[in-house]
């Protein structure tokens, strides 16, 4: 087993036994229409990071404020291993190499030099509306 398959199954395996710990992200569903995704505000209810499930990496996304709202693509710059959230620091890191990334997707340590992709965010009554 290749050790990149090797670390991102044991992440999805220590994941699982997580359930129902405060640091455990929250993987929510979005409607996807055209080239945006919806999300529910009353998924930020009680947490202020979520993921949404999206092509090949989640997107996460940061509340900022009621009405501000932050995204990026949960795929680290480094190596593209999956990114996953911190809520303990409120950011974001990489399982495999150990970078850091602001709720913006800016590096706070490496090894990744470029920040996360960054999509833009809009918002309803309703939808938080990530523009992918």
């Amino acid at each position: 087993m290749q050790r990149r398959r090797f670390i991102q199954t044991l992440c999805v395996a220590s994941a699982g036994l997580m359930v129902g710990c405060n640091s455990t992200p929250k993987m929510v569903q979005a409607r996807r229409k055209n080239n945006s995704l919806f999300i529910y505000k009353s998924e930020f209810s009680l947490v202020n990071m979520i993921q949404v499930a999206h092509e090949k990496a989640a997107v996460g996304v940061t509340k900022i404020d009621n009405d501000n709202y932050q995204a990026v693509l949960l795929n680290c710059t480094h190596m593209g291993c999956a990114v996953d959230i911190n809520n303990s620091e409120n950011g974001f890191v990489c399982p495999c190499h150990g970078a850091k990334f602001s709720p913006n997707g800016k590096v706070l340590k490496g090894p990744a030099k470029e920040n996360l992709q960054q999509f833009q965010v809009s918002s309803n009554s309703e939808y938080v509306i990530v523009h992918l």
